[in-house]
């Protein structure tokens, strides 16, 4: 198993077992006699954890796709210098490297929307 699947694994695992703590949490305060908006609170919470979780393995995600998208960058700017490519490769390759870059901004931009959701229902502020 290549190491990024494991670190794939190995969160999504993770995950798993703070999924049941959470329920177990919510248990707890049913049993201790919390009212159902507490209830939802909790719920409410852990799925915006979760939302943040998914949203970090997909930012880890797509900034090694960065990584890849330069290295075939740079090889196929290699492979042009020593004319074993054209041209249209390396506007390719270009290409490939600005959609994945979007794609990053896009998935740090949902990271740090799900952290400043989380953060504010836990009553902090977001912008600090």
């Amino acid at each position: 198993m290549k190491p990024s699947m494991m670190t794939a694994a190995t969160t999504i695992a993770m995950a798993a077992v703070t999924e049941r703590r959470c329920l177990a949490a919510a248990l707890i305060c049913h049993l201790a006699g919390y009212s159902p908006p507490n209830l939802r609170l909790v719920a409410g919470l852990s799925e915006l954890w979760f939302s943040l979780a998914r949203a970090n393995l997909h930012r880890r995600a797509v900034e090694r796709a960065v990584e890849q998208a330069r290295e075939n960058l740079r090889i196929t700017e290699e492979q042009y210098r020593e004319q074993v490519a054209t041209q249209t490769d390396v506007l390719v390759a270009q290409t490939l490297l600005t959609q994945t870059e979007t794609n990053y901004t896009n998935a740090l931009y949902d990271f740090k929307i799900a952290k400043a959701f989380l953060l504010r229902a836990m009553g902090r502020n977001p912008f600090e």
